[in-house]
């Protein structure tokens, strides 16, 4: 089995190319999923972003933090960099903040995912930097002297939350949301045929900074609303969007990873959702049909689920064999419409 892109953060100290770590240096590893490979540090924190990669350090690993440390420094940084731009220079950024002086950063990620623009990128917050090759992706490594402090800050302010107009909507948002500054056109369709009467309890499976949960909070007759994301910084956006809601509505937020847990105890009435197909940058369809089986597992009897999915995506043998009655409410630019019921 091929190690996961993130354990290529070691290679270079199997290759001889860094010093190995001392028994007193401490590691702070930024949106890495665990490696067995990572023992050869002898100190570690931990801040990860999506839950699925959480996991599997809570899994193997017991010291975690939930946001990059401000006031904490280190001997070594280590990021696995998002396919997103923005994100990619706010993490070097914040990890560059992170580190002692004289201490090392280390950034991983694929060739075609941004891997061949790490050097560039750290060049420009001051680093003079080393890399490496495997996998087709680029490890790059550079000690902090002398930095371009500016710039830092540049990049840490441009990715913080922010207010957005689209389309007549205000949400607050953040750079590395999926679809962080627009409104998704596949949510925006399924918004036109959600029922007006909605009613009960249910859920937002996987819901970005909020969009869909906003439009269904408006109907008067919601009990409870469970908002679910693998993305914290999207859940925190969200958090503050509905937050309008809150005095009427019970709404409860769950960072989860919905292909692996149901985070609630309640059987839903309703459930929409917008599931993502991609893991990196290919296609997965099975993101998809997993969000379909915890969705059959959470409704009532007779529990119905909305959700879209672009129109290749083949997610009809799912429904059928799940659910006792389901529709395709509309088939239009790209994109289709679904309801089910259990």
């Amino acid at each position: 089995m091929d190690r996961n892109i993130a354990s290529l953060l070691v290679y270079p100290f199997e290759k001889n190319r860094i010093e190995m770590p001392s028994a007193d240096q401490r590691a702070l590893f930024c949106d890495v999923e665990y490696s067995n490979d990572f023992h050869l540090f002898p100190k570690i924190n931990v801040w990860q972003n999506f839950k699925t990669y959480a996991n599997s350090w809570i899994n193997n690993y017991d010291d975690a933090v939930d946001a990059i440390p401000q006031t904490e420094t280190y001997d070594y940084v280590l990021c696995h960099l998002p396919k997103q731009k923005d994100l990619s220079l706010s993490t070097l950024s914040h990890a560059s903040q992170s580190l002692k002086e004289g201490g090392l950063l280390i950034a991983v990620a694929a060739n075609d995912a941004g891997g061949r623009k790490i050097e560039g990128w750290m060049e420009g917050l001051g680093y003079s930097s080393e890399s490496d090759s495997k996998s087709k992706c680029r490890i790059v490594w550079g000690i902090k002297e002398s930095l371009n402090l500016d710039v830092i800050e540049q990049y840490i302010e441009q990715n913080k939350q922010q207010t957005i107009e689209v389309a007549g909507y205000n949400f607050v948002t953040q750079p590395g949301i999926y679809g962080w500054n627009k409104i998704d056109r596949g949510s925006e369709i399924l918004t036109s045929y959600l029922p007006a009467n909605l009613s009960g309890i249910g859920a937002d499976f996987g819901c970005g900074y909020g969009y869909l949960s906003d439009h269904i909070l408006k109907n008067k007759n919601i009990k409870k609303l469970h908002i679910c994301d693998a993305d914290k910084m999207a859940l925190d956006c969200a958090r503050i969007n509905l937050d309008q809601y809150s005095d009427k509505v019970a709404i409860k937020y769950h960072w989860c990873d919905l292909t692996q847990e149901k985070p609630f105890q309640d059987l839903l009435d309703f459930i929409v959702m917008n599931p993502p197909f991609h893991a990196g940058k290919k296609t997965d369809i099975s993101i998809g049909i997993r969000f379909i089986e915890q969705a059959h597992k959470a409704l009532k009897p007779n529990g119905t689920l909305y959700f879209v999915a672009n129109k290749h995506l083949p997610y009809e043998n799912t429904l059928q064999n799940l659910f006792s009655k389901n529709e395709k409410l509309c088939e239009e630019e790209g994109y289709k419409v679904f309801k089910a019921n259990r």
